[in-house]
């Protein structure tokens, strides 16, 4: 029997190096300033979406979002005394009892006051902001790695990164063939 005549099933082999890898990496990172008060993980453990994972201390920014508020309720104070003295001017002008000037001038001040109001909003933003970046969260399901910081560690956005969450569900395979 010649060896041509002979049929036999030959299943290729391949060699290959491949390496598993995360299809989402998140660093987190903080973004506001301040110790850390609680790390909330084990490290190498699983995280939930949304589950917080360290905890700056809030004192300084629960301060800036009460001044904030003050800020917000003297600017409301002042517009509606400048609309009510506007009220008064636009009566006083049909009267004749006030000039065109002091009129316009009632309405610039409301003008200007409405702009603090504005002001004072976003300051108050701002602060409800900030503050809740003191609780950092997890924004992906998956396994957070080593902490780079502990409680006590004074912390600022200027830090490295806090820790790394990675996704184990789910993940690639990126690989070189060999021959």
């Amino acid at each position: 029997m010649c060896i041509r005549d002979r049929q036999s099933n030959l299943t290729p082999v391949f060699n290959v190096v491949g390496r598993i890898e995360a299809t989402e990496r998140v660093e987190l990172l903080p973004r506001v300033s301040g110790y850390i008060e609680e790390r909330l993980f084990i490290e190498g453990g699983k995280v939930t979406k949304g589950q917080l994972l360290f905890r700056i201390e809030k004192a300084p920014y629960k301060i800036q979002l009460k001044q904030a508020q003050a800020d917000l309720a003297g600017a409301q104070a002042g517009l509606k005394n400048a609309e009510a003295e506007l009220a008064r001017m636009i009566q006083l002008r049909k009267k004749s009892a006030v000039s065109k000037a002091d009129l316009e001038l009632a309405e610039a001040k409301r003008d200007q006051n409405k702009a603090q109001v504005m002001l004072a909003q976003a300051g108050l933003d701002n602060a409800n902001l900030n503050l809740s970046y003191t609780d950092i969260t997890s924004p992906i399901e998956g396994r957070i790695g080593q902490a780079n910081f502990s409680v006590g560690n004074l912390i600022s956005p200027n830090s490295t990164t806090l820790a790394t969450v990675v996704t184990t569900d789910p993940i690639s395979v990126s690989y070189t063939h060999l021959r």
